[in-house]
């Protein structure tokens, strides 16, 4: 993802940690299609990897996930 710098390796798993847990609380009953968001903060930045709303738990994939700063200011993805 482009705008932000940060280790493409560390990115990548907070990017796979935020997808497993999204699909986990859809298979689990915990989430609906669409409802909720699931969100991580990469490790020693002020940055968070966001699922965007619209999109099916379920389904969501890493091109659809969306990073922002804590100040809420997009940075990067589709949102």
């Amino acid at each position: 993802m482009s705008g932000i710098s940060v280790d493409s390796r560390v990115l990548d798993d907070v990017m796979e940690g935020v997808l497993m847990v999204s699909r986990k609380l859809f298979e689990e009953g915990l989430v609906k299609s669409t409802f909720g968001v699931v969100s991580a903060r990469i490790p020693d930045t002020d940055y968070v990897v966001i699922t965007p709303s619209g999109f099916s738990k379920e389904r969501v994939a890493k091109e659809n996930l969306v990073v922002v700063n804590l100040d809420g200011g997009g940075c990067s993805g589709k949102a």
